[in-house]
């Protein structure tokens, strides 16, 4: 069978001189350049250089209440963490923060200011959130060293805890049951208790005091002062706790009073 002979003018059988070459660089296409990831709102680089920034502040942070916990009778180091507030403001409350601690500095024992009570009336409700289950607070110059919450809450909020200088706790359930007597012993074993002051009780049975053997006699723990607002157990049930607790010398000089060490337990009442 013969073919015939394919034409050398047929175009598909030869190269247009004036095709563009393969390998020509076309000039890019400015529409199509991707723009930056986001995130935020903002670019990602600059995104994690912020977070970068924020830990780096969050430590500074860290290191001056760290301080004001050594020492916290020195009003300069709370001063420095106000200058620190003003001058790497984090969220919108820093700069208040930084006014109240001036203004509960200047005060000293006197009376709350109207402002003082107005910031803490807009913002204390959102220092309290960052701190995890907390249901109350006492501040002290600007710093706040007291909570109101539940142990099981205590021994799950060490990291954020730390953020404050706090030396007093107080129990908002009931530390008589098995569980709470349970959670109360994970709080006093949490690493955070150790600077704890104070411990209260709204209401206590006999076990929330068998709960604190552990810290009797333990160099590093500061507890010096229980206070149980309502005591559920008799007076001979506290002589007979006093004794488990292998104290059996010591026994309450009244009815409201009761030394286990040198742990001073007092008693609003005994029901």
């Amino acid at each position: 069978m013969h073919f015939p002979e394919q034409s050398l003018h047929n175009p598909l059988n030869r190269m247009d001189q004036q095709q563009t070459p393969r390998h020509q660089a076309h000039p890019p296409d400015i529409s199509k350049v991707p723009e930056p990831a986001v995130l935020a709102g903002i670019p990602v680089s600059e995104y994690l250089r912020n977070l970068a920034n924020q830990a780096v502040i969050h430590s500074q942070r860290a290191d001056i209440v760290g301080e004001i916990r050594k020492s916290p009778g020195d009003n300069s180091l709370r001063l420095e963490y106000a200058e620190h507030l003003e001058a790497h403001p984090l969220t919108v409350r820093d700069k208040a923060r930084a006014e109240l601690i001036r203004l509960q500095i200047a005060r000293g024992e006197g009376a709350p200011t109207e402002r003082e009570r107005e910031i803490l009336l807009q913002h204390e409700r959102e220092w309290m959130r960052e701190l995890g289950h907390v249901r109350g607070v006492t501040w002290e110059r600007g710093f706040i060293t007291g909570v109101t919450m539940s142990p099981r809450h205590f021994a799950q909020a060490q990291e954020t805890l730390i953020r404050e200088p706090i030396k007093q706790l107080h129990i908002n359930t009931v530390g008589g049951s098995e569980e709470g007597g349970a959670d109360l012993r994970a709080a006093i074993r949490a690493p955070y208790f150790a600077s704890i002051e104070k411990l209260s009780f709204w209401i206590a049975a006999p076990s929330a005091l068998a709960a604190i053997e552990d810290l009797l006699g333990s160099p590093g723990a500061k507890l010096r002062e229980i206070h149980c607002q309502t005591f559920c157990g008799s007076h001979q049930e506290l002589l007979e706790t006093s004794q488990k607790l292998h104290y059996p010398t010591q026994y309450p000089s009244s009815n409201n009073a009761l030394a286990l060490g040198d742990i001073a337990v007092t008693f609003g009442s005994m029901v």
